[in-house]
């Protein structure tokens, strides 16, 4: 695994331990976690119709996307999925799913 370097800390990102918690031991070096990274969508919050927009049509007048639809065209940039695969590169980390989705999920040791 890659040396830790420039890291800065998310605000809010250390937990304090809940009343009572105590240590029972040393992490399993050998366990496996995975992550869940979550990424912009690839359009912009104006490409969507308003609740307005969609409340004044009926049902049949409305446009339904299906999943992959929907996923090609508000799925994640490209750019930022590629920067999420080379941080999880350089860290010994593997993709576990990719997609064009806004949820990247990436696991290792």
């Amino acid at each position: 695994m890659a040396k830790q370097e420039n890291r800065v800390e998310l605000k809010g990102s250390v937990r304090a331990l809940p009343s009572g918690a105590r240590e029972v031991g040393p992490a399993d070096p050998d366990e496996q976690i995975e992550v869940s990274v979550y990424v912009r969508r690839g359009s912009e919050r104006s490409e969507f119709p308003s609740v307005e927009e969609i409340g004044s049509q009926l049902p049949r007048e409305r446009r339904h996307l299906s999943r992959e639809a929907f996923a090609t065209a508000h799925g994640a940039r490209a750019a930022d999925i590629e920067k999420v695969r080379a941080f999880a590169l350089r860290y010994g980390l593997r993709n576990s799913a990719a997609a064009n989705i806004r949820r990247k999920r990436i696991a290792g040791e």
